[in-house]
Formats: structure tokens, C-alpha cells, sequence
């Protein structure tokens, strides 16, 4: 009995796989197959790839051309006009395609990233570092797969950039706001795709990175917890550990954390922010104040 089709493209793209010493993500590699299986049949019906028609030249790691060749050379009898396109472009798809970890590719673009981090890092008023080396790595590569992805009309889109719009409604705005940045820098405009992905790493960044926090109060446990909520809303990038008491409260035990309180706190240190019971809109400012001097 002959062997499903899909389970053949299966295994040849483990065989790419193993050529390029990465895994691509469950995403990609679904997508591979769709492209890999419509691609076989249309050779097999002699309606190839003939030309490329792209805006500026780019060059192609040598190790995407040979692991394209890997299914070129099943599908294909001979190397005649068309496989140097059949090669160049698959090359391309898979090297814009999704893979576990970061390849670190470069752009040509660090200012600009660096720039459009410092404006929305802080818009925020968190405390990041604009200049985080893994995060501008990751944005960098990430350019980098827009670039080639807009020069050879490649299109995946993203799952998840309806949840990204709703539950990271905040910094997706932020990062919107900020866009022509990069936009002006590459010359091209974010779809909505792009941009969900673009939140997503900045937002895992400032998740892996963020503060952690306690609440010092002299309040009851309903009240306290509906004034931490106030913070927490206007702080999403905080974590406040605990709510404590203030007579429970001793300063060398969380002298690595930052320590809001809403009564006067004996200790004074760089760490301690005193405001008043009401955390209202001039409290939230004190804050943000204290964050951006200490960040």
C-alpha cells in the first residue's frame, strides 16, 4: 500500500530540518506542508515558477538553497529553467518561516529599533530598559523576516492577533502610536499581522523583565484589595507579590523589591513609595515619577 501523500511531506521537511539544525513551530511547519504538497502537484502539471519580480536584491544563506533542493530533487526530474526559482523561492519560505528559537538575523535597522523601544518602553512608565540585547536581537530578526517576506510576497498570517488586539489592548495601541519608526525605516507598512507579533515580544520582554511589588497598608482586607487593584490596573507590568500589614511590615526583608505603601513608613530608601489611602490619579503619578527616577 503506498504511503499518504502528507506523510511523505512529513518526513521531507524533518529531512529540511535536520539540513538547517532548527525546528520550525507547529504553525510553520502545517503551513510548510500546505505550501510543499500544492507545490509538488503544480510541478507535477508542469506550471512552475518562471521568474521572481522583487523590489531589491537579497541574498540567501547557502544552507535554505540546499535544504530546498531537498524537495526539488524528488519532485523535479531534471534541474531545467525553473528550478533556480523553484529553489529560490522555497528557500525564502522557509527562511521567514517560524522556528522554536531566535535566529538572530540582522536588518540593518538597530537604531531604529532602538528608538521605537525608547518611545514605547516609555509611554509605559514601567522601568524597562530600552536597550535590552535580547530584545532588540528579536526584533531585529524579526525586520529581517518582514524584509524578505514583502520582497518575495509571502503571506502567513498569525492565529492569535485577534487575542493579541483584545487582551493587550494597551500596548498594542502604544506600539500602533509608534509604528512609523520602523515603518519609515524599512519602507514597509505593518499589517495587522505584523504588528501582533511586534506587541507579542515586546510584551514577553516586559513580562520577563518586569518589577515585583508589595502593598503596605494600614487598611482592612476589602479595601486594601480594592485600592491594590487600582495599581495593578494602571501598573500591568508590576508584580505585586503581597498585601501586608503595616505593623508586619520590616524593610530589609523586601529590600529587592520596590515597596508601595499607603502609610508613612519610618524606613526611607530608594525602594519605598509612600502614598496616601485613597490611591487616586496624583498617587498613580508619584508613582510612575518614583519608577522612571529608579528605573
Amino acid at each position: 500500500k503506498e504511503e499518504p501523500e502528507i506523510l511523505k511531506m512529513q518526513r521531507l521537511l524533518i529531512d529540511i530540518e535536520k539540513v538547517l539544525t532548527m525546528r520550525f513551530t507547529d504553525v510553520s511547519f502545517c503551513q510548510l506542508i500546505e505550501y510543499l504538497t500544492v507545490a509538488a502537484d503544480r510541478i507535477q502539471c508542469n506550471h512552475t515558477i518562471n521568474s521572481i519580480s522583487t523590489s531589491i536584491s537579497l541574498e540567501i544563506e547557502n544552507k535554505y538553497l540546499q535544504a530546498a533542493e531537498i524537495f526539488l530533487e524528488r519532485y523535479v526530474k531534471k534541474k531545467n529553467a525553473s528550478w533556480k526559482y523553484e529553489c529560490e523561492f522555497l528557500a525564502v519560505k522557509l527562511y521567514v518561516s517560524e522556528v522554536m528559537h531566535s535566529r538572530a538575523r540582522k536588518s540593518g535597522h538597530r537604531a531604529s529599533i532602538k528608538m521605537y523601544l525608547y518611545e514605547v518602553l516609555n509611554s509605559i512608565d514601567i522601568g524597562c530598559k530600552y536597550d535590552n540585547e535580547e530584545l532588540i536581537e528579536s526584533i531585529d530578526d524579526f525586520l529581517t523576516i518582514m524584509i524578505y517576506s514583502n520582497n518575495y510576497h509571502i503571506s502567513d498570517g498569525t492565529e492569535l492577533k485577534k487575542d493579541i488586539k483584545v487582551k493587550l489592548a494597551g500596548l498594542y495601541a502604544i506600539c500602533l502610536m509608534k509604528i512609523d519608526i520602523l515603518q519609515n525605516s524599512i519602507g514597509i507598512v505593518f499589517q495587522e499581522d505584523d504588528l501582533s507579533r511586534l506587541v507579542l515580544l515586546i510584551h514577553n520582554y516586559m513580562k520577563k523583565e518586569r518589577k515585583t511589588a508589595v502593598f503596605v497598608t494600614a487598611s482592612n482586607e476589602q479595601v486594601s484589595y480594592f485600592q491594590l487593584n487600582k495599581l495593578k490596573e494602571n501598573f500591568p507590568y508590576i508584580f505585586f507579590e503581597k498585601v501586608i500589614e503595616y505593623q508586619d511590615f520590616c524593610i530589609d526583608d523586601y529590600s529587592d523589591k520596590i515597596v508601595i505603601a499607603t502609610v508613612s513608613l519610618k524606613e526611607k530608601a530608594n525602594n519605598v513609595i509612600c502614598i496616601t489611602k485613597h490611591v487616586n490619579n496624583d498617587d498613580i503619578e508619584k508613582v510612575k515619577r518614583h519608577l522612571e527616577l529608579y528605573r
